[in-house]
């Protein structure tokens, strides 16, 4: 197994420069399957021009479990930030009701937001919202 002096990692990432960023991730592929090839390829990827090199091949990283900076998919937390639109004056229960006993527009001025901020509250709380020319449906004639 390879196990590079520091010396000669900064020769081997100069070597990786001059090639095809695709190349380089298949070669960081190979040393993952090495027992200590997750050490070698993070230290590999550590630099931020390495990461610059194969930024390009971020979904084939991806499918090796790495991140750009060689990081494993799984050390990396999966949780996002909150989004804006998601305060916590929202109740699931209660915003599900409006939306299907009136306009979204009016549901979304009651809230002080646009229609499409409140579809993009409604989906990212799961509420169904309902579909396209219902409203003109449930008039009566």
């Amino acid at each position: 197994m390879w196990k590079p002096e520091p010396s000669s990692l900064n020769d081997t990432r100069r070597i990786l420069y001059r090639i095809e960023p695709e190349v380089t991730v298949e070669l960081i592929g190979l040393l993952l399957t090495h027992e200590n090839g997750k050490d070698a390829a993070r230290e590999l990827l550590r630099v931020p021009r390495m990461r610059q090199h194969v930024a390009s091949c971020e979904r084939q990283l991806s499918r090796l479990g790495l991140t750009v900076d060689g990081r494993r998919r799984s050390e990396v937390g999966t949780t996002r930030a909150p989004s804006p639109y998601i305060p916590a004056q929202y109740d699931r229960e209660r915003l599900y009701e409006e939306v299907w006993s009136e306009l979204t527009q009016k549901v979304a001025a009651r809230y002080g937001i646009s229609d499409v901020a409140l579809s993009k509250v409604c989906k990212q709380l799961n509420v169904p919202k309902p579909p396209r020319g219902y409203w003109p449906r449930r008039r009566p004639a």
